[in-house]
């Protein structure tokens, strides 16, 4: 019983850490426009707004096209987004590659094992998770300033 009261405390404390993985292959320098290809899947609204900005505010223009249009000799982004469930919706885990024909030119991945746990951080914005990951996938392109907001 004295060992199940000292490995309770450590069980607690381990339930409550959410262990976030977040894997990078940087996108390669010289890219001016991407061709996002949209995934219906994703259900989480504003997502592919949020990834478009992403790229247009490093200086990468940006179209959206369907899964099944043709992408020539562009640069191609392709993504997932997965929801979990606890009391709300949240982003569990997101990926992102973008190929260049057949290469693969730049990856990167998000993911909450275990689905986050009772960790509250699990709960936090898309923006939240995702900005750290496209600062890395984009470190070749600087963020560009914003223009001053109109009075």
């Amino acid at each position: 019983m004295r060992l199940f009261s000292l490995l309770l405390p450590l069980f607690a404390a381990a339930s409550f850490v959410g262990c976030t993985s977040v894997t990078v292959e940087p996108l390669t320098p010289g890219v001016k426009e991407v061709l996002i290809r949209e995934n219906p899947k994703v259900s989480m609204g504003g997502f592919l707004p949020y990834v478009r900005n992403n790229f247009e505010s490093r200086g990468i223009a940006t179209r959206v096209i369907k899964e099944s249009d043709a992408a020539g000799d562009a640069y191609v982004v392709t993504y997932t987004g997965l929801r979990s469930w606890d009391l709300t919706t949240y982003l569990s885990s997101a990926e992102f590659w973008v190929h260049h024909r057949s290469d693969l030119v730049g990856h990167a991945e998000y993911h909450l094992r275990g689905k986050g746990g009772l960790a509250l951080t699990k709960f936090e914005r898309v923006e939240t998770k995702l900005d750290p990951v496209f600062a890395e996938l984009l470190v070749h392109y600087p963020l560009r300033a914003q223009p001053p907001a109109k009075p």
